[in-house]
């Protein structure tokens, strides 16, 4: 049975590419654990920066059995280009 995902985008505009990459990568966690039940994925753009890119918050929350597992992925700040 397939791991049902939700893919929400905080503070941008929904992408259906990154949408779709989700819930490709999404359908490999049965591979890793069968026992998963849920798997919701949070993307944000907490800042926009037209000098430095666009950079993005990632925040992965995989229900199994009896546990919640939480990972978030930060790009932090890069101050290798500040003066």
């Amino acid at each position: 049975m397939p791991i049902p995902v939700t893919v929400n985008f905080r503070d941008m505009f929904p992408s259906p590419s990154v949408d779709a990459f989700v819930r490709r990568w999404a359908t490999r966690l049965e591979r890793v654990d069968p026992r998963v039940q849920r798997c919701e994925v949070t993307i944000d753009q907490p800042h926009r920066h037209h000098e430095r890119g666009n950079r993005f918050r990632v925040h992965v929350l995989i229900s199994v059995p009896g546990k919640e597992i939480a990972v978030t992925q930060d790009p932090g700040e890069d101050g290798a280009h500040d003066d």
